[in-house]
């Protein structure tokens, strides 16, 4: 009896999870197989083992930063249209619809000039498990799904590491502007003449 409940638990836990990404999924599958469309899954191994690489092999510091916040994600999905747009403005529209009935919210959201931009986010408390990213664009569409394990306090700690290091960049530049700069002119005085 137990395993009977334990079954019928997991079955209609995987069902309810499958419904809430379901839009996502079909929108992902029936576009994915288009010419011109490039799509890729990167499994989480895959990228916490490539940010490890990256990290030892550049001294950028700001790019030190984002592949810190690069491990903080499990799965990426990437579906890329580069020289032509071919969704149509309805199944966008019913894309974020429906990534809304899953519990997503929308974090970002812009439209201007023919293009719009959508970052939305579905999690629990203050940890963000899904991010759906939407650029779409008459020439150009690109979607990223992607399961995170992201904190709120990562996000803190991301946005403070930046601050800090725009801070040293700027006065870095100041002072490289500072050394190149001439140095101010001084002035000649004329030595009396005496006879």
């Amino acid at each position: 009896m137990k395993n009977l409940l334990l079954c019928i638990f997991l079955f209609s836990f995987s069902i309810s999870a499958y419904s809430q990404n379901r839009s996502i999924k079909n929108f992902y599958h029936k576009y994915k197989k288009e010419e011109g469309t490039r799509n890729f899954v990167l499994p989480g191994f895959l990228i916490w083992f490539g940010t490890g690489i990256a990290n030892e092999m550049t001294d950028d510091e700001e790019a030190k930063v984002f592949l810190k916040f690069a491990k903080k994600f499990k799965t990426m999905r990437f579906l890329v249209q580069e020289d032509d747009n071919t969704i149509s403005r309805e199944d966008y529209n019913q894309l974020v619809a429906g990534a809304k009935k899953g519990n997503y919210e929308e974090l970002i959201s812009v439209k201007e000039k023919g293009k719009t931009f959508h970052i939305m986010g579905r999690g629990k408390n203050d940890k963000l498990k899904n991010l759906l990213i939407l650029v779409s664009a008459e020439d150009t569409f690109v979607m990223m799904s992607m399961k995170t394990k992201i904190k709120t306090k990562d996000l803190n700690r991301l946005i403070n590491d930046l601050m800090e290091l725009e801070k040293i960049r700027e006065k870095l530049k100041k002072k490289e502007e500072e050394e190149k700069a001439p140095p101010p002119p001084t002035e000649k005085k004329d030595k009396p003449i005496r006879a």
